[in-house]
């Protein structure tokens, strides 16, 4: 989810899990997950599903 609470747009490709099944590391295909972000450089973020 993005800073304002919307889902990421669009999907994000190339999710994975960790050999744990503890962390989901991804690309966001769109832009709306960091603010200000227009650097046209592929992001990676990483989450985590324990809580």
């Amino acid at each position: 989810m993005g800073p304002d609470g919307r889902q990421a747009d669009p999907a994000p490709t190339a999710p994975a899990l960790s050999a744990d099944g503890r962390y989901v590391p991804f690309v966001p295909a769109g832009g709306n997950l960091v603010r200000g972000d227009r650097d046209a450089v592929a992001d990676v973020f990483v989450r985590s599903l324990h809580r």
